[in-house]
């Protein structure tokens, strides 16, 4: 009965906190290319005090594990927002933070955020958290994951519709890494 409705509520909260945006398929120009396609960014699932979260996975390592190994082998990613493919060079931008979580990469992502309008606040927090996963091992995945996650639904609380509607490939990458390993936190 609770966890009925604990999913009912998270349902309800993913769809009261979505914000519906646009980007445009193919190669994530603003410039030209195809039609745009409907996005809707909601919120990452993240647990808090008094929701039921039972508390770590042991899953969360490993799915930390299998977007780093997806996004550095170079194969496509496809956007879980646009289901288009995601520009490669995004890709690769965003596996260097994850991976490295060096200050080039973190530098790299940042730059491509802020050049397309998101709040440098946001931004920082974001990159910076994404940056940390690359050291997270064993117990200190979820919190890392979280951290990254929420860091994420602040960006998208902030954002100016303008950037939601045409959102940069690699914020599609970031959200394409972070949908996997937030769905792993307490499953």
């Amino acid at each position: 009965m609770i966890s009925s409705h604990i999913r009912f509520v998270a349902a309800a909260a993913l769809a009261l906190g979505s914000s519906a945006a646009y980007a445009q398929s193919g190669n994530g120009s603003d410039v030209s290319g195809p039609a745009q396609v409907p996005v809707t960014f909601a919120p990452l699932g993240t647990p808090n005090a008094g929701s039921g979260f039972a508390g770590p996975s042991p899953s969360t390592p490993g799915a930390v594990s299998s977007v780093q190994a997806s996004f550095g082998s170079g194969a496509p990613v496809t956007s879980p927002a646009t289901g288009q493919p995601i520009a490669p060079s995004a890709v690769q931008a965003v596996s260097q933070l994850i991976n490295s979580g060096s200050p080039a990469s973190l530098a790299s992502v940042a730059a491509a955020l802020n050049g397309a309008g998101a709040p440098s606040g946001a931004v920082a927090e974001l990159t910076q958290a994404i940056a940390m996963l690359s050291a997270a091992k064993g117990e200190s995945t979820p919190a890392a994951v979280l951290s990254a996650a929420k860091a994420f639904n602040a960006l998208v609380a902030s954002a100016s519709a303008s950037f939601l509607k045409n959102p940069p490939p690699a914020f599609l990458a970031i959200h394409a890494a972070l949908v996997p390993m937030a769905a792993s936190i307490g499953h």
